[in-house]
């Protein structure tokens, strides 16, 4: 499901639980703003640690401090459907942060269709846009 990043950002009551994200764009603080405010939003509901990694292979399994990981993917090749509802049937949480790249198409197409799945475009904000961004912390 293709969601707005000023959804991300400016709705506090946004659910994140039980979903997938997938951050692509052009516009790269626009993704590292929506990822950092990800981010905060489930640090706020439970007790997570980071996990960032290259490829998904690369994930270790525990940590003895914390109970609940949140896993930053960098690069999106390897994920496939079966991979996506590994992580859903597991209750695992999962941020997936890119830039646009042509070999992603079929992921973003897998993150369009189903509603656990969530799509943020990140591009270059418009006047509107920024106007309601600027409002929304001003007030």
């Amino acid at each position: 499901m293709r969601v707005s990043f000023e959804k991300i950002i400016l709705d506090d009551a946004f659910d994140i639980r039980n979903k997938i994200y997938y951050i692509s764009g052009n516009e790269e603080t626009l993704i590292h703003k929506v990822e950092k405010n990800l981010i905060e939003k489930f640090s706020r509901t439970d007790d997570f640690y980071i996990d960032r990694v290259e490829a998904i292979n690369e994930e270790e399994n525990n940590n003895l401090f914390f109970q609940k990981k949140l896993t930053i993917l960098n690069n999106p090749k390897g994920l496939d459907k079966r991979g996506l509802d590994n992580y859903l049937k597991n209750n695992n949480n999962l941020i997936v942060v890119c830039e646009n790249s042509k070999g992603d198409i079929g992921l973003k197409k897998i993150f369009e269709k189903e509603n656990n799945l969530i799509l943020i475009f990140c591009y270059e904000l418009s006047r509107d846009q920024k106007v309601k961004i600027l409002n929304f912390y001003i007030n």
